[in-house]
């Protein structure tokens, strides 16, 4: 009976190092580019759209964003004077200028402050890190 000749498999480790190198490079490349959740949820609501996902009614980052900001707003009690939207753009939040400043003044009301210190800690909380803010 004659044997097999063994299989030169030497290459296989050359094979292995290229794609090991190919995928870290392109996490290095995700890592380093910047996410923009606005479009990135657009792109992500055509395709489930496409594959027939586009049923089921999810929350989006956004929407949960505004709807910690409302709650940070009512728990201040300043949900007459701080108004929360949704827009193509992201999230709008309006502040009333009276309830802010002084009439013909570019000084912050004291009662203002609490509220704005208190909106900007959620802001740089680490569920926010990935978001861009905008003033």
């Amino acid at each position: 009976m004659e044997e097999d000749a063994p299989l030169d498999e030497s290459w296989l480790a050359t094979y292995a190092d290229a794609i090991t190198l190919l995928m870290a490079f392109f996490v290095m490349l995700l890592n380093f580019s910047k996410i923009d959740i606005p479009k990135f949820e657009e792109a992500a609501a055509g395709i489930a759209n496409e594959i027939g996902m586009g049923q089921k009614e999810q929350s989006s980052p956004i929407s949960i964003m505004k709807f910690d900001m409302q709650d940070v707003v009512y728990e201040m009690q300043a949900d007459e004077v701080v108004e929360v939207e949704t827009d193509d753009k992201g999230i709008t939040i309006e502040l009333a200028s009276s309830a802010f400043y002084r009439p013909g003044s570019a000084d912050l009301r004291d009662q203002a402050l609490p509220v704005l210190k208190t909106m900007a800690d959620m802001l740089k909380g680490p569920k926010y890190k990935y978001y861009n803010i905008e003033i």
